[in-house]
């Protein structure tokens, strides 16, 4: 019976498998062994204050441009180094992280036309927060939606109404000669 080289046979090992592989693509696995050692072991660096002070004005200009997840990622940094203020402004950027995110669904609802969702999800963004503007003007909008979608369905209704009167009105028509025709009979017969 022949065994290739992939063969999982109970065999004993080649004897090139057991030499060191002196090749460049095993001095590099090896290399790369040795660096996943030394992380595992090294702790890591904390931010200097530097370092710190430069995220946390990083952070602002990003905040002044609403980048609030790249602003995120600074004040991360500037938390670490234990820079002033960085954790008050994280709790706010948070924040607006979460308005952006509750906005963006409120969004997606409207475009659904789902106005309830929308409506319980803008409501939700907390007053104060940069982007509670924004929350303002849509709920404003998903207003005049909803005064649309009533003026459409009352519309709808009353064409419904009309429809229905007019077959309604088209039988009541026939039965009312009959009875104008009867109303004669008997007051000529109360003579």
């Amino acid at each position: 019976m022949f065994a290739g080289p992939g063969c999982t046979c109970n065999k004993a090992p080649q004897e090139s498998s057991l030499q060191e592989d002196d090749s460049p693509l095993a001095k590099v696995r090896k290399k790369r062994r040795k660096m996943r050692k030394r992380k595992k072991r090294a702790p890591s660096n904390p931010p200097t204050r530097e370092d710190g002070l430069a995220a946390l004005e990083e952070a602002k200009l990003l905040v002044e441009e609403a980048e609030f997840r790249e602003a995120e990622k600074e004040l991360r940094v500037a938390a670490g180094a234990g820079t002033g203020g960085a954790d008050e402004l994280l709790y706010r950027v948070r924040n607006e992280i979460e308005a952006e995110d509750r906005i963006l669904a409120g969004q997606k609802k409207l475009a659904a036309l789902d106005l309830e969702g929308a409506r319980a999800d803008l409501e939700a963004v907390a007053p104060g927060l940069i982007l509670s503007e924004l929350a303002r003007e849509m709920l404003e909008t998903l207003a005049e939606k909803e005064v649309e979608k009533r003026k459409a369905m009352i519309e709808k209704a009353s064409q419904r109404f009309e429809e229905e009167e007019g077959k309604g009105g088209e039988e009541g028509e026939a039965e009312e000669p009959a009875a104008e025709d009867a109303a004669p009979e008997e007051e000529e017969d109360a003579p």
